[in-house]
């Protein structure tokens, strides 16, 4: 969950304050329209970033709550679950199937992998699967290709691990990083552009708003 307040306009608003109902009023107009720039500039870094569609992007991207001059804060929420690898560009090679993450990357093969249904009930999606006793294979080279073990990496992959002696032959669907995490991954290049449009905004509304 990411929080757009006035916060950064503190100086600002300091030189103002013999009009703070205005200021207040330019403020929430100016954190509003900051938050529809923010979630197309996120929507852009993200699809600049992977293969993954700008209209998936969006579509898991929303503002929640708006600004208003009584309370000078919006919230935008972004899916917190993990991405199927369907979502991204793939294609079937001879022993698996080979996808695309990111854009300056390469194809990354996936052996023994297929294409299938998720198990989910109702659900209607394919994804990318692999038995129990590949998965296994699978996760551990990921640790190592990977930012290093975490405790909640280790405990997936001692499920894992336990599905594979005990269901082998069951399937496990292959997922990538949410776009939450994609998105706060965003939120460092993006910065510099949304305060500046913060900024912008707020003293165009505060001028139009005070003649």
């Amino acid at each position: 969950m990411t929080v757009y307040d006035a916060k950064s306009l503190d100086k600002l608003i300091g030189k103002i304050k013999t009009k703070p109902k205005t200021a207040d009023r330019a403020a929430a107009l100016a954190i509003n329209k900051t938050v529809t720039f923010s979630i197309s500039e996120a929507v852009r870094d993200i699809t600049t970033e992977t293969t993954l569609q700008p209209s998936y992007v969006k579509g898991h991207i929303k503002r929640v709550s708006r600004a208003a001059p009584h309370n000078l804060k919006a919230v935008v929420v972004a899916n917190t679950r993990e991405t199927l690898l369907t979502r991204y560009q793939y294609h079937k090679t001879e022993d698996g199937i080979a996808v695309r993450i990111n854009r300056r990357g390469g194809f990354q093969n996936i052996p023994n992998a297929r294409v299938m249904k998720t198990p989910l009930r109702g659900s209607f999606k394919t994804g990318i699967a692999l038995s129990n006793k590949h998965a296994v294979g699978h996760f551990k080279q990921g640790l190592h290709k990977g930012r290093g073990r975490t405790p909640g990496k280790s405990r997936k992959l001692q499920k894992i691990i336990q599905k594979a002696r005990t269901k082998p032959y069951k399937v496990q669907v292959l997922h990538s990083r949410s776009i939450n995490q994609l998105f706060v991954s965003a939120r460092g290049r993006m910065q510099p552009a949304v305060k500046s449009k913060l900024r912008t905004e707020f003293k165009k509304d505060f001028r139009r708003l005070s003649r």
